[in-house]
């Protein structure tokens, strides 16, 4: 919702999951659509220090980086490094 107030489309969405050490189905979803949602709206979308179980859940839900519309980042300094070469 959020993101639909805001106006005009970011060109790059950092999700930053640092804090995140457990993820369930309904919030796997909810992230997945999150990202379905911005690439149909060309909005990069990069995850940044995902922990293990999170990370396993969104791989099982079909969440993979593809390295144009999803990056994931090791950490929030990598993930800005991402953004800026988009």
């Amino acid at each position: 919702d959020t993101l639909r107030v805001m106006g005009s489309k970011p060109k790059v969405l950092i999700i930053r999951m640092k804090h995140v050490n457990y993820l369930d189905g309904t919030g796997a979803s909810t992230l997945a659509n999150l990202i379905k949602d911005c690439k149909a709206k060309k909005t990069k979308v990069i995850l940044s220090a995902v922990q293990n179980q999170p990370a396993k859940l969104l791989e099982r839900a079909g969440v993979k980086s593809d390295g144009v519309s999803l990056s994931i980042a090791i950490d929030y300094d990598e993930a800005l490094e991402i953004a800026k070469r988009l």
